[in-house]
């Protein structure tokens, strides 16, 4: 993958961003998803379409 890094500093942001939503909203499950996913949508990291949607899985994961 030629943008390896830039996905990995994607990944690393996102799960950031999961941890402080669990933490901030720890009994509104939806609220958290909504976080992780919207967080997901709006990474800007000049992904490939395959890294996009290895993110967008990765997202999927971090949901509670």
């Amino acid at each position: 993958m030629k943008n390896n890094t830039n996905y990995k500093d994607a990944k690393k942001e996102l799960l950031n961003i999961a941890n402080l939503a669990k933490k901030e909203y720890k009994n509104d499950k939806p609220a958290i998803r909504q976080i992780i996913n919207d967080k997901c949508y709006f990474l800007t990291y000049n992904l490939t379409s395959y890294e996009n949607d290895l993110l967008h899985n990765y997202a999927s994961k971090l949901h509670p």
